[in-house]
């Protein structure tokens, strides 16, 4: 079963429909879309936004355990990285990918598993 805590949130605009659980990226225009493969996520949506301009809550990944959606397969104690559409995957090792957390719960494309969130965005892989 996949918890949350210490969750900080805050709002941020949709730039593009959103989907609890996915990871959000802060675009150039102020507003957030899902985060693309290999990128750094500023955040995760609480809620599932379909308006673009819609105001909804968004976790920071300040080291808080928070829900994820897998996209791939996600063992436990593994690290994570972003898939297209924000979901998360084993962390694969490509040039440029960025860890965006730890799982702590296993799962598959489609479920929704518990992720200590961290991101570093100096780190390179």
């Amino acid at each position: 079963m996949a918890t949350s805590e210490g969750v900080k949130l805050i709002s941020g605009i949709a730039g593009s429909a959103i989907v609890v659980y996915r990871l959000v990226t802060l675009a150039a225009d102020g507003s957030y879309d899902h985060t693309g493969a290999d990128g750094a996520p500023d955040g995760v949506a609480a809620e599932t936004v379909a308006t673009v301009g819609k105001v909804f809550p968004l976790a920071l990944p300040n080291g808080s355990i928070v829900k994820m959606e897998a996209g791939g397969v996600v063992t436990a104690g593994g690290k994570l990285e972003a898939m297209a559409d924000g979901k998360v995957q084993n962390y694969a090792g490509g040039v440029g990918a960025s860890f965006v957390g730890k799982a702590l719960t296993a799962g598959v494309d489609g479920q929704i598993i518990s992720v200590l969130f961290t991101v570093d965005l100096d780190q390179v892989a």
